[in-house]
């Protein structure tokens, strides 16, 4: 079992894209969270995860009818991801921690080195959500893909840690958290392991309509793929997808062997969120330069 860590599925065009090459190795993958990413995701409402209630949509309406302070836009977020929670049928799910699991947790977060996350005092570490993240996961007794930036977790000190105080047993050379970007893009080495991320790509950025001609499906894909790119997300694995669609000798073929698998649970869930494909925001943009005055203008308008 493999979790996410928030930073790798807030972005909506990458979480689409985990999604779907779940989807296409087993209808029945997930993918899965511990639920201190829960409650990073919903931070307005998470109190009602584990009761299974969808607070966001009660707030919503609240804030519908009453003007309620909550900004909207974060609590349409919470109840669209409260909703995919609650679905059986949905791509992503909370990996629940039993009892002993949660006291595992909970002892991990007192021991931990405090070097694992380097932003954060030493005192601070049992309130940290980083650290709640790491130790929910080592308790679990499974691994997680996380953006490798080392600035609030210093993932060598983790799987340091983790190794030298036996919580992770490494022969096999199993590690706590990897760098998902070095790691998906390891999967492409293979020739068929790079068609199946591919076609990952494709099914995570279908267009709206399921029988959309296969050139939209290809301008979609590289559109919204290499605005992820850019946007800092991924950008090895990314850029290889992108490699891979380009130089396949037959993409119009690609995209109707990924058209056999619609409909997609990755694609219904992605289609109700509500900023879809909203795309990053556009950068902004020079001042017009201005023509420079002449002296005879001046004497027209004096």
């Amino acid at each position: 079992m493999t979790l996410f860590h928030t930073s790798e599925i807030k972005d909506p065009t990458t979480r689409a894209l985990y999604a779907a090459w779940h989807e296409l190795c087993d209808r029945d993958l997930k993918v899965k969270m511990p639920p201190a990413v829960a409650e990073q995701l919903t931070p307005l409402t998470n109190t009602g995860i584990c009761a299974g209630v969808n607070l966001a949509a009660v707030l919503l309406a609240n804030h519908r009818e009453q003007g309620d302070a909550r900004p909207r836009t974060q609590l349409e977020e919470e109840m669209w991801w409260t909703d995919m929670w609650l679905r059986n049928e949905a791509p992503y799910r909370i990996e629940r921690l039993s009892e002993f699991d949660a006291a595992a947790a909970t002892m991990f977060l007192d021991e931990i080195d405090p070097r694992c996350f380097p932003a954060t005092p030493p005192d601070d570490i049992r309130a940290s959500a980083e650290a709640r993240i790491v130790c929910e996961t080592i308790a679990l007794n499974t691994v997680m893909y996380v953006t490798a930036d080392m600035r609030e977790i210093d993932i060598v000190e983790v799987n340091r840690w983790a190794k030298e105080s036996g919580y992770v047993q490494s022969e096999n050379g199993r590690r706590v958290l990897y760098d998902a970007d070095t790691t998906m893009t390891e999967w492409t080495y293979h020739p068929d392991g790079l068609e199946h991320w591919v076609q990952a790509g494709l099914l995570a950025c279908w267009p709206p309509d399921d029988g959309a001609p296969a050139v939209n499906v290809l301008r979609n894909t590289r559109r919204r793929i290499g605005a992820m790119v850019r946007a800092g997300s991924l950008p090895a694995a990314g850029q290889r997808l992108l490699n891979g669609l380009n130089t396949h000798p037959d993409p119009l073929g690609l995209v109707e062997q990924v058209r056999e698998h619609l409909p997609s649970a990755t694609l219904e869930a992605d289609r109700l969120y509500p900023h879809h494909h909203a795309g990053p925001p556009s950068p902004q943009q020079p001042p017009s330069p201005q023509t420079p005055r002449s002296h005879e203008t001046d004497r027209l308008t004096d």
